[in-house]
């Protein structure tokens, strides 16, 4: 949702939380669809124009727009969220690094349990202890590193770039 790993120049991104550069139909209509350029931010005292009304409305049935995010009590799923391709993309991984998040919702921990069962190592990195460091604690497969991601990252990158001129 912040745009971060797109930023640093990733292409294959599954933004399973929704991001707010598309919108879809506060309906559950049909498809969705990048939010308008010409829709900027307002002011609390500010009205939307007719041009902004109109682009926030669904062309299908008419109801309001909304960001592409997953809201509580939602549930994950394809369209929106790539619930199974993640998973797929987990299954098939041979590392998955878990960095700066709590792993509180499903689909973040179900992505934990399958690169668990088909054997990836797993890379905890976090300040403290998450609801992922339970999940992978008594496992032989994973390294938990209590730092803040900013520094360790930095480690990790040179750690690679080594690595690379080695290979």
């Amino acid at each position: 949702m912040d745009n971060l790993h797109r930023r640093a120049g990733n292409h294959r991104i599954y933004e399973i939380h929704g991001n707010n550069r598309e919108i879809k139909c506060s309906n559950g209509c049909k498809e969705i669809v990048h939010l308008p350029e010409e829709i900027k931010g307002k002011n609390i005292d500010e009205d939307l124009t007719a041009k902004e009304i109109e682009l926030l409305t669904c062309s299908y049935c008419g109801h309001w727009m909304r960001p592409n995010i997953l809201w509580f009590d939602e549930y994950y799923d394809e369209k929106t969220n790539k619930k199974f391709s993640s998973l797929k993309v987990a299954k098939n991984s041979g590392a998955l690094f878990i960095i700066g998040t709590s792993g509180a919702t499903n689909l973040p921990l179900a992505i934990a349990e399958t690169a668990l069962k088909y054997v990836a190592y797993i890379v905890d990195i976090n300040t403290e202890d998450k609801h992922f460091t339970e999940l992978i604690k008594n496992k032989k497969n994973k390294l938990i590193i209590r730092e803040k991601s900013t520094e360790i990252l930095k480690v990790i990158k040179e750690i690679v770039e080594n690595l690379s001129e080695i290979i």
